[in-house]
């Protein structure tokens, strides 16, 4: 199943898993778009939350997608600048 992590409505990761982190479960992932200053390539660690529980989507065909909110969220490390 593919496992889609959301920042404030927008994907900002996503993998493909054979489980769901359970609610409590510290996450690491690295950031694939931009997103409130974060750019791709910075790893976030967060818990999941009970507040805001993953969302089993089975409307996409044979395979399951999760939807993951990040909330309170600490930066391991940045990901490089944009360049502009």
């Amino acid at each position: 199943m593919e496992l889609q992590f959301k920042l404030s409505g927008s994907l900002i990761a996503s993998a493909e898993a054979t489980h769901v982190p359970e609610i409590g479960s510290e996450v690491i992932i690295r950031m694939d778009s931009y997103k409130k200053g974060y750019t791709p390539g910075t790893l976030l660690r967060f818990k999941v939350s009970s507040e805001y529980p993953p969302v089993y989507d089975f409307t996409l065909g044979d395979n399951a997608v999760v939807h993951i909110d990040v909330n309170e969220f600490e930066v391991l490390e940045e990901g490089p600048p944009i360049d502009e």
